[in-house]
């Protein structure tokens, strides 16, 4: 516990955030759901509701690992039944704002000095990187607590539970029931208004390269002891245009969507005229025998499916130029007033070794209809400057 002066800044601390999104609709739901039966208790009791909830809520699973960002919302974390530390104290921080209780997310790295088995040999070493808390503020007090170990599980496997008083911290597992040392905490990263998911995903991939090996293989079974768990392929999360500013800012394995739109039969036909004046574009009769309509010209439909890539995403990048594309292939044709849908996977990120500042990206490019069958894909990639070195 540290004591804090009744006039300590820490009112920001109520805001809401991209991750830590606690003025949305299903964390305030969340939240007043735990908090039933409590009108007129303290602030205090009700810290105290919201740090059982959350812990006892969702069991705590660390092969539940993903490297989707938008996992990572307050708001999603609520629809799972198992999770991880940092999941954890992201939706804790949420609920304990949208209580008006003052919260921080916090990370540390901790050694588990009672590792499990299969954890070591996923991880290859007894290090926590970032490891999840939450700094909360009662009557002008804060408090640092760490929700991530269930009751089901600490008495399952011989661990002390921690337990939140109001008074005192419950921050980590020092001890098992036999006193042997169990968590130890190594380095403090500090606390957060929000979550630096992008960055504690990119120090994950560096720490631990087997969690990539098995995130990006798409299914493959680990087994955790007593079940195993199913690693799909990362669902593609909608990009935000502009949020991506250096080579760095980039996460392998991580799968963007962005929409294409459609091409009227008007639009292919005018192409074709100026650029691929062949019959599959121009005549309607002849099309229609071999496809059943017109059918746009390939390099049109190229440029349609490339063109949010570049203004939704290259766009907010300093660009140094291209590579050209690999395992190009039209797969399907692509058919007046078709909406497409463009999905990108980042497969590789990496600093040059020989121009500071500067980092390769690679990445795949699939292009679907509306009936999800895909009608265009490659290989691509660019030298992109870091965000230090764009100013940005």
């Amino acid at each position: 516990m540290t004591n804090n002066s009744a006039t300590e800044n820490n009112q920001h601390f109520l805001d809401s955030a991209e991750f830590v999104d606690s003025d949305s609709p299903e964390v305030r739901a969340y939240a007043k759901k735990a908090l039933e039966g409590m009108e007129g208790q303290s602030e205090t009791d009700r810290a105290i509701r919201l740090f059982e909830t959350v812990r006892d809520g969702l069991r705590y699973d660390p092969f539940t690992f993903d490297i989707d960002p938008e996992s990572y919302k307050a708001s999603h974390i609520i629809r799972q039944k198992s999770t991880w530390c940092v999941p954890k104290a992201i939706l804790l921080t949420a609920c304990l704002r949208a209580a008006g209780i003052p919260a921080a997310v916090g990370f540390a790295d901790v050694k588990n000095h009672l590792n499990t088995p299969k954890l070591a040999e996923l991880m290859q070493t007894d290090l926590f990187i970032y490891h999840g808390y939450v700094q909360l503020w009662l009557d002008g007090n804060s408090y640092k607590v760490t929700s991530a170990f269930n009751m089901e599980l600490c008495q399952r496997f011989g661990v002390k539970p921690l337990i939140f008083d109001g008074k005192s911290d419950a921050l980590f597992h020092e001890f098992d029931n036999q006193d042997r040392r169990h968590m130890e905490y190594v380095n403090d990263h500090g606390i957060f208004h929000d979550a630096p998911v992008l960055t504690i995903l990119k120090e994950f991939r560096k720490a631990y390269p087997k969690f990539e090996e098995l995130l990006t293989k798409g299914k493959t079974k680990v087994e955790n002891g007593e079940s195993g768990v199913e690693f799909s392929p990362v669902k593609p999360r909608r990009f935000v245009p502009g949020e991506k500013k250096g080579f760095d800012d980039f996460i392998v394995g991580e799968r963007l969507l962005f929409e294409a739109g459609s091409i009227s039969r008007e639009e292919i036909m005018s192409f074709a005229r100026e650029w691929d004046p062949q019959s599959l574009h121009l005549d309607e009769e002849y099309a229609k025998s071999i496809h059943g309509s017109l059918i746009a010209s390939g390099f049109q439909s190229m440029l349609f499916i490339m063109r949010p890539v570049m203004f939704e995403m290259m766009a907010g990048c300093e660009n140094i130029g291209g590579f050209g594309f690999d395992n190009l292939r039209w797969t399907l044709p692509v058919k007046p007033d078709e909406k497409m849908s463009v999905c990108i996977e980042i497969t590789k990120v990496r600093e040059s070794s020989s121009r500071p500042g500067i980092g390769i990206i690679s990445y795949k490019i699939e292009a679907r209809n509306p009936a999800n069958q895909m009608v265009f894909k490659a290989e691509t990639g660019a030298l992109l400057k870091s965000r230090k070195a764009a100013g940005k």
